[in-house]
């Protein structure tokens, strides 16, 4: 201080005599006084009246007045006008039963300045008896910082609070004894309990878990404890009206003022779950379905085959053999006769019947080539490739890389696909070359018929064209279907003038080694 307030002497009213602690011989008052200007917080000295008899520098900073400002004025001066009247009331008690209060013993003050603004401040109260009565030493600190900080923690946890409440999901503090330090309330939503009742009840919560799920849930949590690990887990629970609740609990090991804590969420997944089950039932169901249809595949394409079968025994047995005794007995009447010109007209006869007979010969082996079932897809289609390319002058590549031979059905399939592919070739396309590859793929057989020719818009060929040439191409949708029948696909790709491109994948059922 460099005011002479030291100088000045005590307050009217208190005498001077020698301060404790005095090493200059000066008096008590000159030591309080200096005392309190070492202090780096605000003090105000007030008597037992409530009068301030000495303020220390720091106050003045803080509060905009001078010394002579306040000494003599009462307290109230530094008290914001709307709790003037509360403060002498606290005061009136206070005298009567002084004691030491610490600083920020919760309680909000505010010190009014010069300006008339307020400063937030925390005041510890100090009392102290002279031989002339009793004095207040109140240290004033500026509690700006510390009011800012605790705004916003507050609004922190506000904020935090907020978002627990409202999450959807329940949030927990658990100790590594299962004990519940904290969850949040929407752990009545999810199983109708409050959460007093988890936080009080020792034991609680391994009460609600479903007993067909109780062993595993503690002992994976024995584990979570004793690695210090994450626990996560998906379990049921007994609601409070008995239900089964599914919930997927998890949750990280955190420290908390020295002591372990997992602190975790739980999430009720019961939609979920039933979602999954009823998914699970209608893919049961499906697999049922699939294989039912394939059963239903199986036996028509045997059907189909069979009928085939006995097509091809029926023409073989019935008109081929008629017309190869036919064929015999003309050719014996040319041989027989004398007339050249009947002669003549016998030989032609017998040739357009041995080309009725190779004709019906070869729509017997189309019917069910032996080759397909004697040493399977692969040389089956190699040799109708063979022979259709000496009918028709194309040049022909064909690439097998059949690792194993389909089942029976899958194998019918794939070569009528072929088959089929290859006569549209032979029909309509004016191809010079054909590329056929078959291929073990993707756990099916793959195959491909492409050639050079024409091409069309493939959308016209899935229903019979209009034109010139009504139902030409029209068994590329049949033959799209009969892939699709077996669990398998087709697909055509072409454009006029860039040749075409029939590609298929089927599921090959159960298979056997190739050439086996």
């Amino acid at each position: 201080m460099t005011d002479g307030s030291a100088d000045r002497g005590p307050p009217e009213g208190i005498r001077t005599s020698p301060g404790p602690g005095s090493s200059r011989g000066e008096g008590w008052w000159e030591a309080l006084v200096r005392a309190c200007d070492m202090l780096p917080d605000g003090v105000v000295v007030t008597d037992a009246g409530g009068r301030i008899v000495h303020v220390n520098a720091g106050l003045e900073a803080m509060s905009g007045y001078g010394l002579f400002d306040l000494v003599g004025e009462p307290v109230e001066i530094l008290v914001p006008e709307a709790a003037r009247a509360l403060h002498r009331r606290q005061r009136h008690r206070y005298a009567a039963r002084p004691r030491m209060r610490p600083m920020a013993a919760g309680q909000d003050l505010e010190l009014r300045r010069r300006d008339g603004s307020s400063l937030p401040v925390d005041v510890s109260l100090a009392p102290l008896e002279t031989g002339e009565g009793l004095l207040v030493l109140a240290a004033v600190r500026d509690a700006s910082h510390r009011r800012r900080v605790l705004d916003r923690l507050r609004a922190s946890e506000a904020r935090y609070r907020s978002l627990v409440e409202h999450m959807p999901a329940v949030t927990y503090l658990v100790r590594p004894d299962g004990a519940v330090a904290f969850i949040s309330g929407r752990v009545s939503e999810v199983l109708g309990y409050p959460p007093e009742q988890f936080e009080a009840e020792p034991g609680f919560w391994a009460r609600v878990l479903h007993p067909e799920d109780r062993g595993r849930v503690c002992a994976a949590w024995r584990r979570a404890v004793e690695t210090r690990g994450r626990f996560s887990l998906e379990y049921r629970c007994l609601s409070r009206d008995g239900r089964a609740v599914w919930v997927l609990d998890s949750s990280v090991p955190v420290t908390l003022g020295g002591e372990p804590f997992w602190h975790g969420v739980l999430v009720d997944v019961t939609a979920r779950v039933r979602a999954e089950e009823e998914l699970r039932r209608s893919y049961e169901l499906l697999q049922r379905v699939d294989a039912a249809r394939r059963g239903l595949t199986t036996e028509l394409v045997a059907a189909a085959e069979a009928e085939r079968i006995r097509m091809a025994a029926d023409l073989h047995d019935g008109p081929i053999q008629r017309l190869s005794a036919t064929v015999l007995r003309m050719e014996l009447a040319t041989r027989s006769t004398a007339d050249p010109a009947l002669a003549a007209r016998l030989a032609a006869l017998t040739e357009e019947a041995r080309d009725v007979i190779r004709s019906l010969r070869r729509v017997v082996y189309e019917a069910h080539p032996p080759t397909l079932d004697r040493h399977g897809l692969g040389p089956a289609i190699r040799e109708h490739l063979r022979e259709a390319a000496a009918c028709h002058g194309f040049q022909v590549e064909l690439e097998d890389r059949l690792e194993r031979e389909p089942s029976p059905e899958a194998r019918t399939i794939a070569f009528r696909l072929f088959q089929e592919a290859l006569t549209n070739v032979m029909k309509h396309a004016g191809a010079r070359r054909v590329e056929v590859r078959i291929a073990s793929r993707e756990g099916g057989v793959w195959g491909m018929v492409r050639d050079d020719g024409v091409g069309f818009h493939p959308a016209s060929a899935e229903s019979p064209m209009e034109g010139p040439t009504p139902g030409s191409r029209a068994g590329i949708g049949l033959m799209r279907r009969r892939a699709e029948l077996l669990g398998g696909w087709l697909q055509v790709r072409s454009a006029p003038g860039s040749g075409t491109t029939v590609e298929w994948w089927l599921p090959v059922g159960e298979t056997s080694p190739v050439g086996t």
